[in-house]
């Protein structure tokens, strides 16, 4: 073995740590490079933030004007105003089938999914799985967090992973009880102690804030206000909120839940505010107990396709929505959600692989004067007991089929809905437009 001379041991040693140094720095380029490519794609694609009210409808939220009788809410009528809300937003009459409304982009007809509680088929095709195609120019990191209830009675540990999400922490089911629930995270069940809607919000928050390399969906499905009605903590609502008959502990959830949205928002990272799309719903119209009875007749609510059972808030805020403060009176449907944000997140390209029944608005969000999305809107209700009752409408008119053959008539802005119409003519025309979207004939 040949020794080395101590000159040629040191140009030996300054030739190691000139390469070492050409590697680190080689290195240290590539993965500068690669985070600068990653930003980029994220600044092109939003996020989304899907808040969802459990038992809510158009009666129960003050910046829609439908009730002089409503909670206070200042997060949510301050979303009102830097965004768009929309006066003719369906869903279905209960969670359970709007839930499957929004995650796969179909009506019940279409997606089996049409009781409660029904389990969403397993090659059901959701939006979240759809944000992780390879047209996007990145696949989101997808959260969804509360109430899942898409599983049935005896829903598996990790249901929602199935379908695309890649984080859950939440109740499967209803809750018995606000303060002591099952908590499952991704297959895993604990007892939690903690107050279900601040739980909740803690865990959005922790699953924006550990995903700032990608773009990000969180859907955070509260289970407030729905019952069992109950005075929540001292510290989310007013000293002045009273909580002492239903309707008054039904309003101090919805206070309480504002102020937990208003922690949500204000949590998301200061570098995604401008790049984030707020979006919040109710899943079915106002229960029976706590409506507003000057509004809604006491069968014309959640569990009907009556107004007060499918009329919901829908607004829109943040990122491109540039009608703010504005009301839009376009027909839109729950299956809507998923094209809406397939589009956006591929910068408002027409959307391809996404249901029929799913139509984008994305260009109402910035443009007034932007086609409607749909002639027709569409929802339906089936029970254990009952055949099936489905609804539709056009602009001016709204026909309901009930399970046992009657029909109802209505004009689309009788949001009472007391006295029906009579015109055979017009009736037939809308029952044959029903038909063939149930028939898979139209949207």
């Amino acid at each position: 073995m040949k020794c080395l001379s101590i000159t040629e041991l040191k140009r030996a040693e300054s030739k190691f740590l000139i390469n070492k140094t050409k590697f680190f720095l080689a290195a240290s380029l590539l993965f500068s490079a690669s985070v600068v490519h990653a930003n980029i794609a994220h600044a092109n694609s939003p996020n989304f933030l899907l808040i969802i009210a459990d038992d809510l409808g158009v009666d129960a939220l003050g910046s829609y004007n439908v009730s002089n009788n409503t909670a206070n809410t200042p997060n949510l009528d301050k979303l009102a105003k830097s965004g768009l809300s929309f006066e003719n937003f369906w869903v279905t009459p209960a969670c359970t089938t709007t839930r499957a409304a929004l995650i796969s982009g179909q009506h019940g007809y279409s997606s089996t999914v049409e009781y409660v509680p029904a389990v969403m088929p397993s090659n059901t095709k959701t939006l979240q799985q759809r944000l992780k195609q390879e047209d996007l120019p990145e696949k989101y990191a997808t959260g969804i967090f509360g109430k899942w209830h898409l599983g049935g009675g005896r829903p598996d540990l990790n249901h929602p992973s199935q379908f695309g999400v890649d984080t859950y922490g939440g109740n499967l089911f209803n809750l018995e009880d606000y303060n002591d629930w099952t908590l499952t995270q991704n297959g895993q069940q604990s007892n939690e102690k903690g107050y279900h809607t601040s739980v909740v919000t803690d865990l959005a928050i922790d699953f924006i804030q550990a995903n700032q390399a990608s773009p990000w969906f969180a859907w955070v499905a509260y289970s407030a206000p729905h019952s069992p009605f109950h005075e929540p903590p001292a510290n989310l609502i007013s000293s002045s909120t009273p909580t002492r008959s239903p309707t008054d502990k039904y309003q101090a959830m919805i206070e309480a839940m504002d102020t937990e949205i208003g922690r949500l928002i204000d949590a998301v990272p200061k570098e995604d505010q401008d790049n984030t799309y707020i979006v919040f719903i109710g899943d079915n119209g106002t229960p029976r107990r706590v409506r507003d009875k000057q509004v809604f007749d006491k069968d014309h609510v959640k569990g009907t396709l009556y107004e007060g059972g499918i009329r919901t808030p829908l607004i829109v805020s943040g990122a491109g929505v540039t009608r703010q403060g504005e009301r839009d009176g376009s027909l839109v449907n729950a299956t809507d959600v998923f094209a809406t944000f397939t589009s956006l997140a591929l910068a408002n390209e027409a959307p391809i692989n996404v249901p029929s029944s799913s139509i984008s608005f994305a260009q109402r969000l910035t443009n007034a004067e932007a086609q409607p999305s749909r002639e027709y809107n569409y929802s339906e209700w089936r029970t254990r007991k009952t055949d099936i009752s489905w609804t539709v409408r056009n602009a001016d008119y709204k026909v309901i089929q009930h399970h046992d053959g009657k029909t109802e008539l209505f004009a689309s802005n009788d949001i009472n809905e007391i006295t029906p119409l009579k015109d055979a003519s017009l009736e037939a025309s809308l029952l044959s437009i029903g038909e063939a979207i149930r028939a898979g004939e139209f949207y």
